[in-house]
């Protein structure tokens, strides 16, 4: 059984406004949420057993957000770096590495058309 409005033609004028300023507000609860996100800093910490482990993190409150763990293979002979779900699920990355140095490791994604860029740094636990 499904529970909930039906299409918006069949509410009535009140219940369609109050949907309708629900919809509006959820909206911009989510882009907010979205724009913190995006504005805190994105850190990823490669292990040596080929565990990544990716994760937003405030510098104010030092709160952790989305965490993620991922698992990756660097193949030096193609300087390519393949990212998956340890359970072989999910978004994989097939990463072809533009650049490494002792403090930058410079991506590029195909998948997404995107360059990242990651900077190292002293390393603290969240």
């Amino acid at each position: 059984n499904w529970y909930g409005l039906q299409p918006y033609e069949d509410l009535s004028r009140r219940a369609s406004r109050d949907f309708h300023e629900w919809v509006e507000r959820d909206s911009s609860i989510e882009v907010s949420r979205l724009a913190e996100a995006i504005a805190m800093p994105y850190l990823a910490v490669f292990f040596p057993d080929s565990t990544l482990s990716l994760y937003n993190k405030d510098a104010l409150s030092a709160r952790v957000q989305f965490p993620e763990a991922r698992h990756y293979t660097f193949v030096p002979a193609t300087m390519s770096l393949d990212i998956s779900h340890p359970g072989g699920f999910g978004v994989a990355w097939q990463a072809q590495v533009l650049r490494l140095t002792a403090d930058r490791l410079t991506l590029f994604l195909p998948e997404d058309a995107e360059v990242v860029e990651l900077v190292k740094t002293a390393f603290s636990l969240p």
